[in-house]
């Protein structure tokens, strides 16, 4: 879509089944942010009004792929590292063979810091003017998890 910006789309306008639905071009959710040029940065703030940069990432991933220079080149962008699965690798998610993929997005969801979904709300619902983008690697599983909770 944009340059370096991986997997980036609005969640807004979906319907809930009490009929209610999230805003649109409030909550965005994307991958990785490591790689977003001067231009998609610029858009994001300007175009989309992002304030606020939620990375579910890792401690090992954010080493591996730190910060884009979009956050010093907007210096009023929020980020907040909320680390889905706190204390544990990207190994660890390592599907063994022989598992039921079943059972594994039950240890998936048993992993993930239940926490760190009610701190994505705490943060979107801090300030109801900023708009947020949480991502993580692709932005599949740990943000599409997070999208469908929301």
């Amino acid at each position: 879509m944009y340059d370096g910006l991986v997997n980036f789309r609005d969640i807004g306008g979906a319907a809930s089944r009490y009929g209610r639905s999230v805003r649109t071009g409030v909550v965005f959710r994307a991958g990785l942010f490591s790689f977003v040029g001067d231009e998609a940065g610029d858009r994001l703030v300007n175009e989309f009004g992002v304030q606020t940069v939620i990375d579910l990432r890792m401690d090992d991933e954010l080493e591996e792929h730190p910060p884009p220079p979009l956050y010093s080149r907007h210096a009023l962008i929020k980020v907040v590292h909320l680390p889905f699965f706190k204390g544990h690798k990207l190994s660890d998610l390592t599907l063994p063979s022989g598992f039921e993929p079943e059972p594994w997005s039950i240890r998936y969801t048993d992993l993930a810091g239940r926490h760190v979904i009610v701190k994505v709300f705490e943060e979107i619902l801090a300030d109801d003017v900023s708009h947020t983008v949480f991502h993580c690697w692709s932005g599949k599983d740990r943000t599409g998890l997070t999208a469908a909770i929301l």
